[in-house]
């Protein structure tokens, strides 16, 4: 009788252990196995156009709004990422989005992206006290453009430059906080991928 009842808690056991995932490949299948999701996106439910009518683009809504000068756009995720554009002191999670334009061929920083923007940076790298890295050439849409990032002990700096035209560059200069620019990027690609520009 003893034996029996023995017998009948080890069958219990397996059946629970069974039951838990107990044994066998060590908990596999789904749990908690995949790789973590990386930064995402914001969804870019607000249009802009500039007042000339000739640079487009989406970007966020909550507190994310654009100020124009002189039909340049500046795109920023909150009121307090503005008000620190002078000191350049971004916290994690501000940005600041600016978008110009460079005509060429009279443009001294060259009709080649990667030529482009690492010329147009290098004054800024410079004055800011930055680490540029290469740039990197890519396709903006169907349009030549290349980027590169420069970082500080304040901030990082990511520059873009797209060929829109034979004779026009758009330049894009994206300011986040020094250790926040992996997380912003997918939000600032979305934006520079929505941007159109009509002559």
């Amino acid at each position: 009788m003893r034996r029996v009842a023995i017998l009948g808690l080890i069958l219990l056991l397996s059946m629970v252990l069974t039951a838990c995932g107990g044994g066998g490949d060590g908990g596999g299948g789904d749990s908690g196995g995949g790789e973590a999701a990386g930064p995402q996106a914001l969804e870019l439910s607000q249009d802009h156009t500039t007042a000339d009518g000739k640079v487009a683009f989406k970007y966020p809504g909550a507190d994310w709004f654009v100020y124009e000068d002189l039909n340049i756009p500046y795109i920023y995720s909150n009121k307090d990422a503005q008000s620190r554009i002078g000191t350049l002191a971004f916290q994690p999670g501000q940005v600041m989005i600016q978008i110009t334009k460079n005509s060429l061929p009279s443009s001294l920083y060259g009709d080649v992206p990667a030529e482009h923007i690492t010329a147009f940076m290098e004054g800024l790298v410079a004055s800011l006290n930055l680490t540029a890295g290469e740039p990197t050439e890519t396709k903006i849409g169907e349009k030549d453009a290349a980027y590169a990032l420069a970082t500080g002990e304040k901030y990082s700096l990511w520059g873009c430059a797209i060929a829109v035209t034979d004779d026009m560059m758009l330049e894009v200069l994206a300011y986040t906080a020094p250790d926040d620019f992996e997380q912003q990027e997918p939000t600032i690609m979305a934006i520079v991928e929505s941007v159109t520009y009509t002559p």
